[in-house]
C-alpha cells in the first residue's frame, strides 16, 4: 500500500507500509490494521525493498535530484515537548501505518518521473483485503 503526498513546497513522499524482520521474528502472520483500507482497494507488494530503493536513488543521482528514505518515527506530540516535525517523524496516532518513506527534496524545480527498474518483476498487485491477515512462509 503506499500513498504520494505533497506536504509542502520542500519535498514529495511516496509512503509504504513496512513489514521488517522484527515483525516476523516469532509468528508466520501479520496483521495489519484494518484502517490501512482507506489508502486504496489494491495493494503493491513489493518482493524486494531493497532493489526499489536502491533503483529510486540511483535514478535520482543520474537525474540531479535528491532522494532519501527511511522508516517513519511515532512520536507522542503532547508528552514528548517541541518537536522538529520532519518528513520522518509523525504522529503517534499514526503508528498503525509503519510507515517507509521515500522522500523526493525541493522537487518544484521541474516535474519528475521516477523510473523504477524491474517493478513488474519485483511487485505484484493484488487486493488490499488480501493483506488483513497475512502469512508469511520462510523461504530459508
Amino acid at each position: 500500500m503506499s500513498k504520494l503526498t505533497q506536504f509542502n513546497h520542500n519535498f514529495l513522499t511516496c509512503s509504504f507500509y513496512a513489514i521488517t524482520n522484527r515483525d516476523i521474528e516469532n509468528t508466520d502472520t501479520i496483521k495489519i490494521d484494518p484502517k490501512m483500507l482507506e489508502f486504496g482497494e489494491y495493494a503493491l507488494v513489493i518482493t524486494n525493498p531493497k532493489s526499489l530503493i536502491e533503483s529510486a536513488i540511483n535514478f535520482g543521482k543520474k537525474e540531479n535530484v535528491e532522494i532519501l528514505a527511511n522508516k517513519v518515527e511515532y512520536k507522542n506530540l503532547k508528552l514528548e515537548g517541541r518537536i522538529e516535525m520532519n518528513p520522518y517523524i509523525k504522529k503517534y496516532d499514526h503508528n498503525y501505518q509503519k510507515e517507509f518513506r521515500m522522500v523526493i527534496l525541493n522537487c518544484l524545480e521541474a516535474s519528475k518521473v521516477i523510473k523504477i527498474e524491474k517493478i513488474g518483476s519485483n511487485g505484484k498487485l493484488i487486493p488490499s483485503t488480501y493483506l488483513m491477515e497475512l502469512k508469511i512462509k520462510s523461504i530459508g
